[in-house]
């Protein structure tokens, strides 16, 4: 029979943080460390980088019609479709892949939720679309979105970004794309909408 080892856990709730004892098997107390030292982090950071991430993703992805493929692969994907199809999958996917999924999470498409939640994480964070970064300014929160998709990548993506932005916060942006690169603004007057998020 496998042995379990007991660990700690240190866990956020509501801006205070509580402390959970487990009885795990050896093995995964095992990746947990190799982990650590490969970030150079404790075994309890780790332990909540990996409920964080099934708190926020894997227990509703599970049941999101989804299926899992390498950048490499969608990148090839794309370039076998031509343009407007690549635009047009965009939209649709913007269109009905951000209510499904706030939904089976029984969340609203708010403000925060699309800028906080879909784009920063669904979309960067757990779902490899691309990476990002932002830095907010009195004129609104710039976004720098990067990716190794290739051209038709960045077509999918600023259409993806284009329709989710209109879709659920009736913003036109102006965005400024390169092959690898795609830089817009959110204005300041949505950010001042969204809702303070606990911590």
């Amino acid at each position: 029979m496998p042995s379990k080892t007991r660990t700690q856990v240190n866990t956020r709730k509501a801006g205070k943080i509580v402390t959970h004892t487990f009885r795990l098997q050896e093995k995964i107390i095992d990746a947990l460390s190799q982990e650590a030292e490969r970030q150079g982090v404790t075994v309890n950071v780790v332990g909540n980088q990996i409920l964080e991430e099934w708190t926020e993703w894997s227990r509703f992805i599970k049941r999101f019609p989804h299926l899992v493929l390498s950048r490499v692969t969608f990148a090839r994907m794309l370039e076998t479709i031509s343009r407007e199809d690549v635009e047009r999958l965009a939209r649709e996917s913007a269109m009905w892949a951000p209510r499904t999924l706030l939904h089976l999470m029984g969340r609203e498409p708010t403000n925060n939720e699309i800028l906080d939640y879909f784009i920063k994480k669904a979309a960067s964070k757990y779902g490899g679309l691309f990476d990002y970064d932002s830095h907010v300014s009195p004129e609104g929160e710039y976004y720098l979105i990067r990716h190794d998709l290739g051209e038709k990548g960045t077509v999918f993506i600023k259409s993806y970004l284009e329709t989710l932005l209109s879709t659920y916060l009736g913003l036109t942006i102006e965005f400024r794309v390169t092959p690898e690169y795609i830089r817009f603004l959110v204005p300041a007057a949505i950010l001042r909408q969204k809702a303070p998020t606990l911590v």
